[in-house]
């Protein structure tokens, strides 16, 4: 009986990697549609809509992948971690997707966003200040654009969803879960 449950924990792993893996894949498609979208309309990522969508497809990604194994899993029960972690992975994989996608589309594709984004940088700095030299105001641009490199954007990209990842996996974690209906004590 001991032999099954160690001979099975390589095979939950599998199982788990694959679901996040899977739904991560689709999730990070869904990103890049999202990002082309908005790019091909020229819509402000500022836009709230654009915020709240980009919220909302986060949420379906690390929803859609810990619910798909919990339905589809032979386990009498998902616990809170496996539920967690589901969700965490499926993200963590569809941004690693989205994180190449984004080095390539600000290296290749179109560099001159980061230049935009510096742009409205300039202007709300400018509008908040108005005081501010245009000498300050260079220098502090100056010290951005070392951090909007293609390659710094894609990783402080996957940093940050990672992080809203994490607390959001927290929560839906809660609701996601399957409990073992043989067992009402749990």
């Amino acid at each position: 009986m001991e032999t099954e449950h160690i001979d099975s924990q390589p095979r939950q792993k599998f199982v788990v990697l694959k679901a996040s893996a899977n739904y991560g894949a689709i999730y990070g498609l869904v990103l890049i549609a999202n990002n082309l979208i908005i790019y091909l309309f020229e819509i402000k990522p500022t836009n709230p809509v654009v915020q709240i969508l980009g919220i909302l497809i986060m949420m379906g990604g690390l929803i859609l992948g810990t619910w798909h194994f919990r339905k589809n899993t032979e386990e009498p029960k998902v616990s809170y971690g496996r539920a967690y972690s589901i969700s965490f992975l499926t993200v963590l994989f569809g941004t690693i997707i989205f994180a190449v996608y984004y080095f390539i589309f600000l290296k290749f594709i179109d560099p001159t966003v980061i230049d935009q984004m510096l742009t409205v940088q300039e202007n709300a700095i400018m509008n908040r200040y108005p005081d501010m030299s245009q000498a300050q105001i260079d220098k502090i641009l100056e010290q951005q654009r070392k951090f909007m490199t293609p390659a710094a954007m894609a990783i402080w990209t996957v940093v940050g969803v990672a992080f809203w990842t994490a607390v959001l996996s927290l929560i839906t974690s809660i609701f996601l879960r399957k409990r073992d209906k043989s067992n009402i004590l749990q």
